[in-house]
C-alpha cells in the first residue's frame, strides 16, 4: 500500500477513534438521559442500515473516492451539531448524520484499495492487503481512542463546562485533513495504458513522434483505426454497456448472497457480531465506570479503548501469521475466534472488578481482530470485483441490522434486568451459534472445492 493511501486511512480512523471512549458520555452531556441513549444509538443504526446498500451501489457507480469524501462531509456535519447545539432532537439528528457517514465510508476506500491490489499483484496478495487495511483501522482507532480519553481529563481542569469540546473540534479538523489528502493523492481506479498497435514501420515511426494525447482523444483516435460503426450500431452498443438499474443491481447482489452458501454463513455471522457487540459498545462505558471507586478517572476509558484496538491489531497480526504458516485454514481460524468471543462476553458479564472487566474486554477484542482476518479473506475471495464495494456494504448493512435489533431488545430487557444479565445470555447464544456456523461453513467450503 502506498504511504499516501496509508496516511489517508490512518487519519480517517484516528478521527473515528477520538469519539470511541466518550461517545455515550457526549450524548448524555448534550441532552440525552439514560432512557434516551438507546433511541439515539438506534437512530444511528437505523440510518446506517437504511443507507448501507444504496451507499455501496453509489460507490460502485459514482466512484468509491466520491463516496469516501461524502462520508467525511456528513461526519463533520454530525460533530458540528454536537459541538454547537444541545437537546435530544439535535442529538438524534447528529447521530443520523453520523450513521450516513458510516454508510458511505464503509467498504468504499477498502474496495478501491483491494481492487487496486488485485489488479497490480493478483489474488495471492489478498490476505496481505486485507491485513494492511485492518492494521490501518486498528492502529488509527487505537491511537485516536487513547487521545480521546486523555483530552477530557486534561480539559476538566480548565474548562469543566466544556469537557468534550476538544474531542469534537479535533475530530472535525482531522477528518477535513483526511478528505483533503484523499482528494489530492487517491486515484479512483488504477491507470491503464491504452496504446493502439501500429500496423507497419511507418506507423511505428508516426506513433513514436506523435505527442501524448488526452484519454478522450486517444480513445477517439483508436476507434478511428477500426471500421466505423453505424449510428444504429453505436446506439445498440451504448444500450449494451449501460449500467444496470438500481433495482437490478440490488436483486443481483441479494441473489448472489442467497446462492453462495459461504457468503450467506458469513453474513449470518456478521449479523450476530452486530447484535452482540452493539450492546457491548453501547453500554461498556457506564458498566466499566460503575466498577470504579470513583467517577473521575475518565482517562481509564481512553486506556481501555486504546487497549481494545491494540489487542484487535495483535489479533490481526497473529491470525495472519497462522494463516501464512498453513497451520490453520481461514474457516477454522474464523470459527475458533468467533466461539471464543462468545466465551469472553459471558465472562465479561460476570466481572466484578475493573481489572477483570478490562482483561476479558481486551481478550474479546483480540478474538474479534483475529476473526476479521479470516472473515475478510473468505468474503473477498467469494465476491467478484465488479460487485465488491456493493457486497461489502451489504455485509456491513447486515452488521448494522444486528446493532439495530440489539438496540430494541436491549431497551426491553434492561427495563427488567441488568446489563450483566443481557451479556450473560448474549455470550451463551453467540458461543453456540458460532459453533453451528463453523460446522456448516466447513461443509460448504468442502462442497465448493469438489465442484
Amino acid at each position: 500500500m502506498r504511504k499516501s493511501y496509508a496516511a489517508v486511512m490512518l487519519l480517517y480512523h484516528f478521527a473515528t477513534g477520538l469519539m470511541v471512549p466518550i461517545l455515550s458520555l457526549v450524548l448524555l452531556n448534550r441532552g440525552c438521559n439514560l432512557s434516551q441513549l438507546a433511541f439515539a444509538v438506534g437512530a444511528y443504526s437505523l440510518t446506517a442500515f437504511t443507507l448501507e446498500l444504496p451507499s455501496g451501489i453509489f460507490a460502485d457507480r459514482c466512484g468509491r473516492k466520491t463516496s469516501f469524501l461524502l462520508s467525511c462531509l456528513t461526519g463533520c456535519l454530525s460533530i458540528a451539531l454536537l459541538l454547537l447545539f444541545q437537546g435530544f432532537p439535535v442529538v438524534v439528528l447528529a447521530m443520523m448524520l453520523n450513521g450516513s457517514a458510516r454508510a458511505f465510508g464503509s467498504g468504499s476506500m477498502d474496495a478501491l484499495l483491494i481492487d487496486r491490489s488485485l489488479a497490480e499483484n493478483g489474488p495471492e496478495k489478498l490476505a496481505a492487503i486485507t491485513t494492511q487495511l485492518s492494521f490501518m483501522e486498528s492502529i488509527g482507532v487505537a491511537v485516536g481512542s487513547a487521545v480521546g480519553g486523555i483530552l477530557p481529563s486534561v480539559l476538566q481542569r480548565f474548562f469543566p463546562a466544556q469537557l468534550y469540546n476538544a474531542n469534537l473540534i479535533l475530530r472535525i479538523a482531522v477528518t477535513v485533513c483526511a478528505a483533503l489528502l484523499a482528494m489530492r493523492v487517491v486515484e479512483e481506479t488504477p491507470k491503464m495504458a491504452v496504446q493502439p498497435e501500429p500496423q507497419d514501420a511507418n506507423e511505428v515511426q508516426e506513433a513514436a513522434e506523435a505527442p501524448e494525447l488526452p484519454e478522450a482523444e486517444l480513445l477517439q483516435s483508436t476507434l478511428q483505426m477500426v471500421e466505423s460503426p453505424t449510428t444504429e450500431e453505436l446506439h445498440t452498443e451504448q444500450e449494451t454497456i449501460r449500467p444496470a438499474t438500481l433495482r437490478q443491481y440490488m436483486n443481483e447482489g441479494i441473489a448472489f448472497v442467497r446462492h453462495n452458501r459461504v457468503v450467506l454463513l458469513l453474513t449470518v455471522g456478521g449479523l450476530l457480531t452486530g447484535f452482540f457487540f452493539g450492546n457491548v459498545e453501547t453500554y461498556w462505558q457506564p458498566a466499566f465506570t460503575a466498577l470504579l471507586p470513583g467517577n473521575t478517572l475518565l482517562w481509564l476509558l481512553g486506556l481501555l479503548s486504546f487497549g481494545g484496538m491494540g489487542f484487535a491489531l495483535l489479533g490481526n497480526l497473529a491470525m495472519k501469521r497462522v494463516l501464512d504458516s498453513g497451520r490453520m485454514t481461514q474457516s477454522k481460524g474464523y470459527t475458533a475466534m468467533r466461539v471464543s468471543m462468545g466465551g469472553c462476553l459471558f465472562l465479561l458479564a460476570l466481572s466484578k472488578a475493573p481489572a477483570g472487566f478490562g482483561v476479558w474486554y481486551l481478550i474479546m477484542y483480540f478474538c474479534l481482530g483475529a476473526a476479521n482476518i479470516g472473515e475478510s479473506v473468505l468474503l473477498n475471495r467469494e465476491i467478484p470485483s465488479e460487485h465488491r464495494s456493493g457486497m461489502l456494504s451489504f455485509f456491513s448493512l447486515v452488521t448494522q441490522a444486528g446493532v439495530l435489533l440489539s438496540t430494541g431488545i436491549a431497551a426491553a430487557v434492561l427495563a427488567f434486568q441488568s446489563v450483566s444479565t443481557l451479556w450473560v445470555w448474549g455470550g451463551l447464544i453467540l458461543f453456540f451459534l458460532s459453533v453451528g456456523i463453523g460446522v456448516l461453513l466447513k461443509k460448504s467450503l468442502k462442497t465448493a472445492e469438489r465442484e
